[in-house]
Formats: C-alpha cells, sequence, structure tokens
C-alpha cells in the first residue's frame, strides 16, 4: 500500500472500481485534546475540527472523552452536515483504568475507503496499557491493510510501546493480514522515552522523521508517529508531514490550542494497481 501528499479536491473524488479511482490514500493521526462535550459546544471548534477532517481519506482519533457517548457521533454528524458528506465512523469502547476514560475512533471518506471485517480493540492479556488499541482492516480499491490506532500513556510509554509487538502479532492472526500501520500518539519524545530506542522495541518502520514537531505549544516533540511493517515500504510514497492547521485556517496560537495540544500527522500510501 503507499501514499501521496498534497491538497485535493474532494468533491472530485470517485469511486474505487471508476477509471479515475484515487491512486493513493491519504492517512492521518489526531490526537484531539480532552474532545467532549465542552469542546463540541463551541462551533468555531467543531469548524475547524470538520475541516481537518476533510482533508484525510482516513482519520485515526484519540482522546475522546465523555462519559455520555455522544462526541464520537457527534464530530460524524457534524463532518457530514458541514463538510464532505460521505464520512462515516468506527469507534471504540471506553477505556482507562481512572475515571478519565477515552475512546479511539476511526473516521474516514466511504467514497475512497471501506472497513472490512469487524474494527476489535486488543485483548491485553497482561494489562499492559491503559488504553488497548482499537484495530481496524481497511479496503482502498484493491489494497487492504491493518491499522492500529494508539494512545500510549506518557510515563509507561517504554513498556507499553515494548508491548507493541504482541499487538502486531494479535492484529496480524485477528486480522489475517501482515501489512500493518500504527499511528497515534506514542509520547515517544522527551523524558518519556528516547528516539534511540525505537526499534529495540518496536521492529517495524518508524517513518516519522525525528525532529519533527508534532505539538502546538513551543514544546517542540515528536510525540505522534506512524510505523508501519517492512511489506508496506513499497507503497509508502515517502510523503509524511505534520499538517498545521493554524498555519492552514490563519488561526492565532491561543484558539489553535483550543482545537487542540497536537497537530494532526499524515502519511500517504499508493493504492495503484
Amino acid at each position: 500500500m503507499a501514499l501521496l501528499a498534497g491538497c485535493r479536491d474532494r468533491a472530485s473524488t470517485r469511486g474505487a472500481d471508476t477509471d479515475d479511482a484515487p491512486t493513493t490514500v491519504r492517512i492521518a493521526t489526531f490526537n484531539i485534546q480532552v474532545f467532549g462535550r465542552s469542546k463540541r459546544s463551541k462551533p468555531d471548534v467543531m469548524r475547524v475540527l470538520v475541516d481537518i477532517a476533510d482533508e484525510f481519506d482516513i482519520l485515526a482519533v484519540q482522546e475522546i472523552r465523555d462519559a455520555s457517548g455522544d462526541t464520537a457521533g457527534a464530530y460524524l454528524e457534524a463532518m457530514n452536515s458541514q463538510g464532505n458528506e460521505d464520512h462515516r465512523m468506527a469507534v471504540g469502547p471506553r477505556l482507562g483504568r481512572s475515571i478519565s476514560k477515552e475512546e479511539y475512533a476511526f473516521y474516514y471518506d466511504a467514497n475512497v475507503v471501506e472497513i472490512v471485517g469487524r474494527p476489535a480493540t486488543y485483548p491485553d492479556p497482561d494489562d499492559v496499557f491503559e488504553r488497548e488499541p482499537f484495530v481496524a482492516r481497511f479496503r482502498v480499491r484493491a489494497v487492504d491493510f491493518v491499522l492500529v490506532n494508539v494512545h500510549i500513556k506518557p510515563h509507561d510509554a517504554v513498556t507499553e510501546i515494548d508491548a507493541l509487538d504482541e499487538v502486531r502479532a494479535w492484529a496480524e492472526s485477528e486480522f489475517g493480514d501482515a501489512d500493518l500501520i500504527v499511528a497515534g500518539d506514542f509520547n515517544a519524545d522527551g523524558a518519556y522515552f528516547k528516539e534511540d530506542m525505537q526499534r529495540d522495541l518496536l521492529d517495524m518502520n518508524w517513518i516519522t522523521p525525528t525532529g519533527l514537531d508534532t505539538t502546538v505549544k513551543d514544546t517542540d516533540r515528536t510525540y505522534d508517529q506512524f510505523v508501519i511493517s517492512d511489506s508496506l515500504m513499497d507503497e509508502y510514497t515517502g510523503s509524511i508531514g505534520v499538517y498545521r492547521f493554524d498555519r492552514e485556517y490563519g488561526l492565532t496560537q491561543e484558539f489553535s490550542t483550543k482545537v487542540s495540544d497536537h497537530y494532526p500527522v499524515f502519511a500517504v500510501f499508493s493504492v495503484a494497481p
């Protein structure tokens, strides 16, 4: 599988069986800081979140916090009423050991992408993860791949990232596909994690450049990551980056931090036959 960068006219996207079907898929991960009732009640913030979602074929979201369980669906409803009307969603259970629980979600453009089978949460037999990874198998044209959505606990980053090898083995068995992408907020920088430990803990391809700042404030950390299996390296176009929504939409830093403390990170893969 592979991706290309660059903005596209979303309205021109065609279905998967036509001659002008997309040749790339653009996947993003986005930690939307404390995404719950308060944030979704702000129309200006939701407008930005919808515009961001419209930039990608698949958006893996972390940190949905809402005891009512309504926020994930409210985001989808906003996407389909304010932007591209063909978004779909897969949302996981509320997770976490404390009272502050989170959901993962995948949002995707059904004109381009379909989910194959049923998404699943990693069973975590040894209770390693604060928030067990949420996993789904996707198909774009004739290309299938498994996407693992993670939000690593900061102070347990080394332990949880080390355990992603077990998640990979489980996902390959569960979904019958070794083409794997792990994406999300790894908290893989600063005091939590030393970048030279990456492949020692998870022997896959860490494609997010060291030094890429994925945070909105002046912290300069590469917390958010894409890690892919060897089998996807031919499809990976080499295009990866941070979506600077503040620059794209002319936002102040003060307003941008109301959207999130993270930027989306995206990668592009080729799906050409």
